[in-house]
């Protein structure tokens, strides 16, 4: 006697699908008597039903915490709820993801600014000093040009004397312009480049009134003459003039992998949202624990679809898709039995009918395994006997529901010979004691029978209920149904030529004809 127990699975990203959980053990110790189960609607454990589909509303984006709620651009749903989701390398400070190791706003924690001149790394802000500059106590100077630290960190230079090239003199070297630091005393002289000085920057002449160049703004080098921002090593200045602002291209999701002067094609790209920029490449952001696997995230230790993967999740790292009536569970795959049966032998159950695992318990195994039941007995309630508990009939030596059995669907009384109901055909189920079609996916019925509307050639294209404008159309003599339309076919030797099958050996209007007949082909 066959039995099936209907079951509702979801798979990652997919509908759900109608399965068969497998038949009952067969008898270990002589009886040829299967268990019977009734039909069950069920998500996995974990899941909820959200129109026609299961979803983890612990985790699922589009249904976070309830069906229907969708999580914002950028947000993750984390525990039901939606939440900013930061890598691993970076802090949640007022909704936006830091990185408090080299963030002068946020520098070690949330909220703490570096001062003036000083750069966040590792965490503390230190003093940086621009290309040209030395750090000399706590403060940045030229060596080159600076009369109290000439050459050196204070080694100062003679009253009278000039700082040039980092040696004292009483004259600026070429290449060099010599410019009032204020006052008229020597040490208030210096020789300067024009070309990188940030107090003189552009200065020519004789570094006076306009020929006295511009003092560069904090944060500012001078750069051939002119200010320029200045930034920390690994970082680029991108942005207008307006929006100027040093960015990590490695990892900034408005310039990822921007290069050189962070403009036009060298200014890398902008990340969409819920990416995250990664080594100069935009990225899917992934929470903690999951994995992108072809462009979604998923927990490897419970997707049916990549069940213990790891890693990129390609290749040999995909991990494996569970079968039917399975669960992914801490990243293997085990066979998940719906409420109320029990894995005996890797076949699900039900310990209060089955024949062979009569009283089962647990993990089915030894003392936990139940009892096989004599012949003529039934197991009723868990416990063999010779009666079958209220509504339910003894037919050939097993408890059956006849509203719901396959096997004796309308069965009554004594189940035997007009009484024992009838089989239900493949692709039907039991209802009420009524066998009734139901046609596996991808097919409808029509006129009480299972048929495909993508190749039927009397419901060719047929749709919903199969009646009506719904029923499709019927392919005449000669035609085709495929891909839900009616078209000619030829037999061999034949050509499709203008909707006639046509010889291209003897034809007038098709001689020579060859594959599709048209164009240079029609002959």
């Amino acid at each position: 006697m066959t039995n099936l127990a209907v079951r509702y699975l979801a798979t990652a990203g997919t509908a759900l699908v109608l399965l068969g959980c497998p038949a009952a053990p067969t008898d270990r110790g002589g009886s040829d008597d299967n268990t019977d189960t009734g039909d069950v609607t069920t998500c996995p454990v974990g899941q909820a039903q959200c129109g026609e589909t299961c979803h983890d509303l612990a985790t699922d984006a589009t249904n976070c915490g309830a069906c229907g709620s969708v999580c914002g651009a950028g947000q993750l749903c984390t525990g039901g709820t939606c939440a900013l989701s930061c890598p691993s390398n970076l802090t949640e400070c007022g909704g936006t993801c830091r990185d408090l190791a080299g963030d002068r706003n946020n520098c070690g924690a949330c909220g703490i600014v570096c001062g003036d001149g000083q750069v966040c790394d590792a965490g503390a802000c230190t003093l940086s000093c621009p290309p040209g500059l030395a750090e000399c106590g706590d403060t940045c100077v030229n060596y080159d040009t600076d009369v109290a630290n000439c050459g050196a960190c204070g080694a100062a230079c003679p009253a009278g004397q000039l700082c040039s090239g980092g040696t004292c003199a009483l004259e600026c070297q070429p290449g060099l312009i010599e410019c009032s630091a204020g006052g008229d005393d020597a040490a208030g002289t210096l020789c300067v480049n024009p070309n990188d000085n940030r107090d003189f920057c552009g200065a020519s002449g004789d570094c006076t009134g306009e020929n006295a160049g511009v003092v560069c703004p904090e944060g500012e080098i001078c750069s051939g003459g002119a200010c320029v921002l200045f930034c920390p090593q690994g970082q680029l200045s991108c942005g207008d003039l307006a929006t100027q602002a040093c960015v990590d291209p490695s990892t900034n999701p408005t310039y990822c992998g921007a290069t050189a002067d962070c403009l036009d094609a060298n200014a890398g790209v902008t990340c969409k949202a819920g990416e995250l920029c990664s080594g100069g490449a935009c990225g899917l952001n992934c929470q903690e624990g999951l994995l992108n696997c072809g462009g979604t995230c998923i927990d490897p230790k419970s997707n049916l679809g990549f069940c213990g993967a790891v890693d990129n999740c390609a290749d040999g790292n995909a991990g494996e898709q569970c079968g039917a009536g399975e669960v992914c569970s801490n990243g293997s795959c085990l066979l998940s039995c719906q409420e109320g049966l029990l894995n005996c032998d890797g076949k699900c159950i039900d310990p209060l009918s089955s024949l062979t695992f009569c009283g089962a318990v647990g993990t089915c195994e030894d003392a936990e395994s139940g009892q096989i039941c004599a012949a003529g007995q039934v197991c009723s309630a868990g416990k063999c006997s010779l009666s079958c508990q209220d509504g339910l009939l003894n037919c050939g030596g097993t408890c059956v529901d006849p509203k719901s059995s396959l096997s004796f669907c309308g069965a009554s009384d004594n189940c035997v010979e007009t009484n024992a109901g009838v089989q239900c055909a493949a692709g039907e189920v039991c209802t009420n004691g009524l066998c009734s079609l139901t046609c596996q996916d991808g097919l409808i019925n029509c006129g009480g029978k299972c048929i495909d509307p993508a190749s039927n050639l009397q419901f060719c294209g047929a749709a919903g209920l199969c009646e009506g404008t719904d029923a499709g159309a019927e392919c005449g003599a000669g035609q085709v149904c495929s891909a839900g339309k009616c078209s000619l076919t030829c037999q061999e030797g034949l050509l499709n030529c203008g909707g006639t099958c046509v010889d291209p050996k003897s034809s007038l209007s098709f001689c020579g004809a060859t594959d599709s007949c048209v164009d240079g082909e029609a002959g």
